[in-house]
Formats: C-alpha cells, sequence, structure tokens
C-alpha cells in the first residue's frame, strides 16, 4: 500500500521519537531530548514528496480546531465519547487530512472507528467542508446522502436551486440527473471539483462503513479522491479485497489495536464509576470483564452496561462480543449465498424446460421465479446479515 500504515505500537508522541511504517520499510525520526521546540512530526508519503508539521503551527490554525481536538483526544473524553488509548491513531488521521490525503480507519467491529471519526472529525473543518455518509452501499443511496450532504453544506451542485425542503430538492435532483447513477455520480464530482477550484481546500467525505465497497464501485471513488479527501471506517477483510486495491492504495491507513491493559483499565474504571455498579468483589469483577473483554471498548462497555455482575464475577453466559457476533452474521451471509444460486438455477432450468415443451404455465413459473432471485436476493441477503 502506498500510504503509512499507523497504529499505537508505531507512533510514541509522548516520547523523544516515532516511526511510521511504510511500504519500503521502517523510518524513524528522532527528536532532542534538549530542544525547545515542541514539534509533531508526521510522515506523509504521496510519489516523492515528505511534508511536515509542527504543533506549533497547529496551534496557529484558524479556530484552533485541530489543536482543540488533539488537546481533548488527549484528555481521553470528548462530547460524551470515551476514547481511550486513541490519541496516537485520532492524530494520525487528523494530520492526514491536514495533508490532504484519504485515510482510511481499520479495526474489527466494536474497536471504536465511528466513535473516534465523530470526534475528530470536527478538527477536519478549518481544512474545507466536511460530509458526513453513513454508508457506502448502495451507491445510488450513498450519492442521495452525498447530495443532501453538499447541500446542508450550500455547496452548489449543477442545475440546483435549494430550496428549505431537502425531501423535494433531493426529488428535483434525481429528476434533472435522471435514473442513471452514473449521472448522478458526474454531477456530484463535478459540484466537488468546482468547490475545491474556488480556494485551496477540498471537501472531506468521511464515511463511516465502508464494508459494502464492490469493485465496481472503484473507478467512482478513485475519482472522488481526486476531488476531495476521503476519510473511511473499514474492516479488515474489506481492505483485504483484491478488487479494491485500486483504491485502497490511494489511502494512508491508520489501525487501531485492541486497547493495551492500562488503557483497558481506565476505561472501565471510568464505566463502573459512570454507571455505579457495585459488586461484593468489584476487584474481582475488573479482572474478569478486562479477561472477557480482550481489550475491545464496545465489548467493555456491553459487559459493564447490559450484563449482570453476579454473571460475569461467577462466570456464567455473557452472551456474545462484537468479533463474534460479525463473524455469525458473515457465516449466514455464506452460507445463504449458496441457496440462493440453487433456487436460482431450478427457475432458470423451469424456465427453459417449459419453453422445450411448449407449456407457457411452466415458462411463466420459471420467468417470475428468475425475476423474483434478481429483484429480492441481494435485500434477503442484506437482511440476513443486518438482523441475523
Amino acid at each position: 500500500m502506498g500510504g503509512v500504515f499507523c497504529g499505537s505500537n508505531d507512533l510514541e508522541l509522548g516520547g523523544t521519537e516515532f516511526g511510521c511504517k511504510t511500504a519500503g520499510g521502517l523510518r524513524r525520526f528522532e527528536r532532542s531530548k534538549n530542544s525547545g521546540l515542541r514539534l509533531l512530526e508526521r510522515l506523509v508519503i504521496r510519489v516523492t514528496h515528505v511534508i511536515h508539521f509542527s504543533e506549533d503551527l497547529l496551534k496557529a490554525a484558524p479556530g484552533h480546531a485541530l489543536a482543540h481536538r488533539l488537546g481533548c483526544l488527549h484528555e481521553g473524553l470528548l462530547e460524551g465519547k470515551l476514547l481511550v488509548g486513541r490519541e496516537a491513531e485520532g492524530r494520525a488521521v487528523l494530520l492526514a487530512v491536514r495533508a490532504r490525503r484519504s485515510v482510511v480507519l481499520c479495526a474489527p467491529p466494536g474497536y471504536g472507528k465511528s466513535a473516534l471519526l465523530e470526534a475528530v472529525a470536527p478538527g477536519f473543518e478549518d481544512k474545507g467542508v466536511v460530509l458526513r455518509v453513513s454508508k457506502v452501499g448502495p451507491l445510488s443511496t450513498f450519492l442521495d446522502d452525498l447530495f443532501l450532504e453538499l447541500r446542508r453544506s450550500s455547496v452548489k451542485v449543477l442545475g440546483m436551486r435549494y430550496s428549505s425542503d431537502p425531501k423535494a430538492d433531493l426529488k428535483a435532483w434525481k429528476k434533472a440527473a435522471g435514473d442513471g447513477t452514473a449521472a448522478k455520480a458526474r454531477l456530484l464530482l463535478e459540484a466537488l471539483r468546482q468547490y475545491s477550484s474556488l480556494g485551496t481546500e477540498r471537501a472531506c467525505i468521511v464515511l463511516d462503513d465502508a464494508s459494502e465497497l464492490s469493485s465496481s464501485m472503484v473507478p467512482w471513488f478513485v475519482a472522488f479522491d481526486e476531488v476531495s479527501v476521503l476519510v473511511f471506517a473499514a474492516f479488515p477483510q474489506t481492505l483485504a479485497k483484491k478488487p479494491l486495491q485500486r483504491l485502497w492504495t490511494r489511502f494512508d491507513r491508520v489501525n487501531l489495536p485492541p486497547l493495551p491493559p492500562h488503557n483497558s483499565r481506565a476505561l472501565l474504571d471510568h464505566l463502573v464509576t459512570r454507571y455505579g455498579v457495585v459488586a461484593e468483589n468489584l476487584e474481582a469483577y475488573k479482572k474478569r470483564v478486562l479477561s472477557l473483554s480482550n481489550g475491545v471498548p464496545a465489548e467493555i462497555d456491553r459487559l459493564v452496561r447490559f450484563v449482570a455482575v453476579e454473571s460475569i464475577v461467577r462466570n456464567r453466559d455473557v452472551g456474545t462480543s462484537f468479533a463474534q457476533d460479525a463473524a455469525q452474521l458473515q457465516e449466514r451471509g455464506i452460507a445463504l449465498a449458496p441457496m440462493l444460486l440453487v433456487l436460482g438455477g431450478v427457475a432458470m432450468i423451469t424456465k427453459y424446460v417449459g419453453l422445450a415443451r411448449g407449456e407457457m404455465d411452466l415458462y411463466l413459473v420459471g420467468g417470475i421465479g428468475i425475476a423474483v432471485m434478481v429483484v429480492f436476493g441481494p435485500f434477503l441477503r442484506k437482511v440476513v446479515l443486518t438482523n441475523g
């Protein structure tokens, strides 16, 4: 991957040095302990140039948005969302955006990707408008949501005159763009291109869930990357898909690892105090929660909020973790695929048998079966993956 791969094990921001892993190997920058300058350095690679950042420069940014966000992350609490142990990753995302580099935040479910993006997104605002979209698929829905975000940010879209009614504007835009997804995408790309041409900054598209990215979407998102900064949250398996590598090579990658023990303990202590957890042996309860959670923030939160103290202490059934839930849903989706394939094959055989025998009823049943599988098959799989 052509970008920078950073995680909490790769960055040491409180010490005198830090390193970032790149596709070419390991490069390290060292700072003198006796230096009076407080420098924040980050290696951002794009073809041949390296950009350095200074923390003093960040404090001078318009509105102090970035410096304020970094300070809040360092404290660990931001707008009611606990972000213990994510300071390094938050800095990496913020600085990639400031360098006009697209970045993907990679972690399994429950590691806090969306919470971290929500926390740092306001720090992007001094570099251009921030457009928040929840999901990437289907592409037509993503484009509709992106149009509404452009409208909210007063970014002009060709042929549109915004009213006070977002639904009416969306309907008018669909009518102007036509039914084709390609026409919608071109209009939005042109709007983003015009926006970036008005000044030196680009719009920033923040996507909370890139798990539904497909190979057919790659050319469009490569085009979006050329006129805007993309900030995605994705699962590791999404980044491992070969058809998507053309897109991911344009991104910096920031990994969210499990929380180290001291950060897990800090998060647990906060939640126990916040929710008033009472246990006969509180220390034993905490040790058990830490053992069960394996450093996954959302799992710590789930165990504290939704599982009885007695069940945890006495090692009873505490339900399934976020990672287990995700694996089970994926297994259901994989198991459903052959069944849909078989049903579609049966419908096709029925159609052609009816055609060969001249039995119109059989031919119609087969044709209707094929149509049903084509139309409802993807929705059925989506329901299974969503609801389990």
